[in-house]
């Protein structure tokens, strides 16, 4: 769900996955590429009565004005066996930290994030279980949120020289703090493994 283009599609087909589709509302139109990767312009509730193995949220739930229509679909979409991934930001140490400058508050683009506890009762209220969470945050949650409070707006990340703004070490010790957050359950990011 959400997945624009299908660049992510297009990886995944090739390490090896076959049948895959993408829905994105916001498309002009389908696209088809002539592999095992179709782009359907459509929201998820018109792919009920379809079965998936996975069904993925890659960065896409917090984009949803209803997160749990969508997980409540999303349990329709899965076969017998079949899993949920969402992947998307979580209020943790970023927010304490940084209030109103964590980046990945990201209005008006974000309509929603959760906590961890808020993400297991809403996954729950869609009659879902989460079968594992791991915490993937990266060094963004602390130099995109530091680019904020020093009122330096993100926009063009790729072409972004972070040493134009910090010191190689304040570069290391961002990742070394992320990695850390991670393994502590406090990134700002994570990915939820969800089944029926």
């Amino acid at each position: 769900m959400g997945c624009g283009s299908g660049s992510l599609l297009h990886r995944m087909a090739a390490t090896g996955f076959r049948n895959l589709a993408g829905v994105d509302p916001f498309l002009s139109r389908d696209i088809s590429y002539g592999t095992n990767v179709k782009i359907r312009k459509c929201k998820l509730e018109d792919l009920i009565g379809e079965k998936y193995d996975v069904v993925m949220f890659h960065h896409s739930l917090e984009h949803i004005e209803d997160p749990l229509a969508a997980l409540r679909v999303a349990a329709e979409l899965m076969a017998a066996g079949g899993s949920c991934l969402v992947r998307m930001p979580v209020v943790a140490y970023a927010w304490e930290k940084y209030r109103t400058n964590w980046v990945e508050l990201d209005p008006p683009r974000h309509l929603w994030l959760p906590t961890e506890k808020a993400m297991r009762i809403l996954v729950e209220s869609a009659a879902l279980r989460v079968e594992g969470v791991e915490y993937d945050s990266t060094d963004f949650q602390f130099w995109g949120s530091e680019l904020y409070v020093r009122d330096v707006p993100v926009r063009d990340i790729d072409g972004l020289n972070l040493e134009t703004y910090f010191s190689r070490k304040e570069i290391r010790e961002f990742r070394r703090n992320a990695a850390e957050l991670n393994k502590q359950g406090k990134g700002d990011a994570a990915v939820f493994f969800l089944a029926i």
